[in-house]
């Protein structure tokens, strides 16, 4: 698979605004995961399902190595 950063991510399903709603957040929240290139681990499994429903594939190896390999907020790629 190619490694996506978590930002690229949030954008393959949707971005922010749709996203945010199929969670349940704010899209300002949803930005700050793609901004820190972290999820909080508790969302995993509901971003995995949505994934899968995109036919994209995910796993929590793959959503672990988006947030190790994603810049940092502050840091350059």
């Amino acid at each position: 698979f190619t490694l996506k950063t978590v930002k690229e991510f949030l954008t393959q399903l949707g971005g922010p605004k749709k996203l945010g709603a199929l969670m349940g957040k704010s899209p300002s929240y949803i930005t700050f995961w793609g901004n820190q290139g972290s999820i909080p681990i508790e969302h995993w499994p509901k971003l995995i399902e949505l994934a899968h429903q995109a036919q994209i594939e995910c796993t929590a190896e793959i959503l672990l190595r988006m947030c190790l390999n994603s810049p940092k907020k502050g840091e350059t790629i």
